[in-house]
């Protein structure tokens, strides 16, 4: 099956709320994140999107998980996402972090802020 993004929802108001409130995860690092395309909130059920995007800046890969915080968590590579280009974020410094799950990546950004736009 070809790689389609799922729908947007019109707001961030779950994704936002999850991610700061649940996660505390820091309000400028995920703010970033947005604007660039990389995390968004999905319809119909307002589950957080981690986009991964090619080279050239075209979406491979999206990441699913649920944003409620009671029961059971939901997790889901989207039909048709290509792993090599998984959620990421590209800097211009020589340093390589690698993380087991989109969240763990802007946990540790949120943990140490200083200067992480220039590493990937």
């Amino acid at each position: 099956m070809p790689f389609a993004l799922p729908p947007a929802a019109g707001n961030q108001r779950r994704v936002f709320g999850y991610l700061l409130g649940t996660r505390q995860i820091n309000r400028a690092v995920l703010t970033a994140f947005v604007r660039k395309g990389l995390v968004y909130e999905d319809l119909p059920y307002h589950n957080v999107v981690f986009v991964g995007l090619d080279a050239a800046g075209v979406p491979r890969h999206a990441h699913k998980r649920s944003t409620n915080s009671e029961g059971k968590s939901f997790r889901l590579n989207v039909e048709g996402s290509d792993p090599a280009h998984s959620f990421h974020w590209v800097g211009t410094s020589r340093q390589l972090y690698v993380f087991e799950a989109p969240i763990d990546l802007l946990s540790y950004i949120t943990l140490h802020p200083e200067g992480w736009q220039r590493h990937s």
